[in-house]
């Protein structure tokens, strides 16, 4: 078995099961004020999926780890997700 903490990259959060292993993991090993530290910014940026960017200004913006109602999956390629948010809207 490979330890959960493995999930807790970003840029591994490629595919619709990826970013669902990330939330899960990220949801258990949260401290109860859910605090992520990212140390180098730029280089999340350029190695995370733009669908993980959108989810993390919700999570920035609105404190929710996970909203059911933003997440879409096309049924003929499951692993590919959209999220759907965007800053102020």
């Amino acid at each position: 078995m490979i330890a959960p903490a493995q999930f807790l990259r970003p840029r591994s959060s490629t595919t619709t099961s990826d970013f669902l292993n990330f939330l899960g993991t990220m949801s258990l090993h949260n401290d109860p004020g859910r605090t992520m530290i990212i140390d180098d910014v730029e280089t999340v940026k350029r190695l995370s999926p733009p669908q993980w960017w959108k989810w993390f200004r919700h999570y920035s913006d609105e404190d929710v780890i996970f909203d059911p109602d933003r997440i879409f999956i096309k049924p003929d390629k499951p692993e590919e997700y959209f999220y759907d948010y965007e800053e102020g809207a």
